[in-house]
């Protein structure tokens, strides 16, 4: 596979981010607990996305595009189901939580793995 599937992924991950921040300053206009619910989404994705962006170049590299494209996805299914369940009770979010969580681990879990298979031989 190509190198172009995880510009893709990449580029999906800051649109879903993009998102958070429309959706935040739509809200914003609103006022009150709808603003601050919004502003927790676009905050939670930032945290997110430097760990998930490196693990999923680094996997790509060095795992492969297939694996790094699976996962990749699952992250932003995930991530997009934290956003939307940010509304939910804490039990609820934690499906998203732990799909993104998950995926990361593996991602990052590849990308040693496999760097240090390139390292060895």
């Amino acid at each position: 596979m190509s190198q172009a599937w995880t510009v893709f992924v990449t580029f999906a991950a800051l649109a879903l981010y993009a998102y958070t921040i429309i959706m935040e300053m739509i809200r914003a206009k609103g006022k009150g607990a709808a603003a601050s619910e919004g502003s927790r989404a676009k905050q939670e994705t930032l945290e997110w996305l430097p760990i998930y962006l490196v693990g999923l170049w680094l996997c790509s590299l060095y795992s492969g595009v297939g694996i790094a494209l699976g996962m990749g996805i699952a992250w932003i299914v995930g991530r997009a189901m934290g956003i939307f369940e940010i509304k939910a009770w804490a039990e609820q979010r934690m499906i998203g939580m732990v799909i993104q969580s998950l995926a990361t681990l593996m991602l990052w879990g590849y990308a040693i793995v496999g760097g240090i298979q390139a390292l060895i031989g």
